[in-house]
């Protein structure tokens, strides 16, 4: 229904959940390099995942899609087997919990947080200083 609503296509994948380091060890690479390119990168995996029905868990798919952005599938795929990017992925999830994030989307906004795509009306009130 929100998907509908929100003109995002969706479709629930045949595999799900799946194992997302891949993707999440590629997002954060290339986030350190050009986080335009990062964000490019999220939305096209999850349009793949979710959209496509593409199995965003393994590395050269998500190398593929990548690719689809001008990078190179075989700087991403080093990168990704990197013990340094596994230990960012790591660090990241473990900062995550420890700020109670427990779903995605999850926002924070002046320390609040706010979880659900379904909350955006509410993270639009916090931000005009309407916050309860």
């Amino acid at each position: 229904r929100l998907g509908r609503q929100m003109d995002v296509p969706f479709k629930l994948p045949s595999r799900f959940p799946i194992p997302t380091q891949a993707a999440a060890r590629a997002f954060y690479w290339l986030d350190d390099k050009n986080p335009e390119l990062a964000r490019l990168f999220a939305k096209a995996a999850f349009h793949a995942f979710f959209a496509e029905d593409i199995d965003i868990s393994n590395p050269e798919t998500v190398a593929d899609i990548a690719a689809g952005l001008h990078v190179k599938k075989d700087e991403l795929l080093a990168a990704i087997a990197d013990p340094k990017i596994k230990q960012r992925l790591k660090d990241e999830n473990e900062a995550a919990i420890e700020k109670g994030v427990f779903g995605s989307p999850f926002i924070f906004v002046d320390g609040e947080g706010f979880w659900g795509c379904d909350r955006m009306w509410m993270v639009k009130k916090w931000m005009k200083g309407i916050g309860w």
